[in-house]
């Protein structure tokens, strides 16, 4: 798969990602790696899975202005819409007051962030 392929892929594999977060953000907002890589344009670009590959912001924006209708600016909106539909589902599910149970959630999503983060590092290095 040569680097157009793989940029086009990418494209088309993130708008269908983002997409499907805005339609059903209740099935994501428990997979950290996804609500990492929706805070920044550069954590989107770095995203990979088993049907996205990683790739660069600069080779992400020159793709989605060669493939993609409305090109860099709608794709991340895509993302900025997806990011708040994730955090609203989040809000809807914790506890109004801190409770018991409230706290051990938010401890399992720190936990489940730090193991992210570790591995993102050990990636890195």
């Amino acid at each position: 798969m040569n680097r157009k392929d793989k940029a086009l892929k990418k494209v088309n594999g993130t708008k269908k990602l983002l997409l499907s977060v805005i339609d059903n953000p209740q099935n994501y907002k428990n997979i950290s790696t996804i609500k990492i890589a929706l805070i920044s344009q550069g954590a989107l670009a770095n995203y990979s899975d088993e049907e996205i590959p990683a790739c660069s912001l600069n080779t992400l924006k020159s793709a989605c202005e060669r493939n993609l209708e409305g090109g860099f600016e709608k794709l991340d909106l895509l993302r900025i819409n997806a990011l708040k539909k994730i955090e609203k589902a989040i809000e809807q599910d914790k506890p109004k007051n801190i409770t018991k149970s409230g706290l051990r959630e938010k401890n399992q999503e720190l936990i489940d962030e730090l193991y992210v983060t570790r591995t993102e590092n050990l990636n890195l290095s």
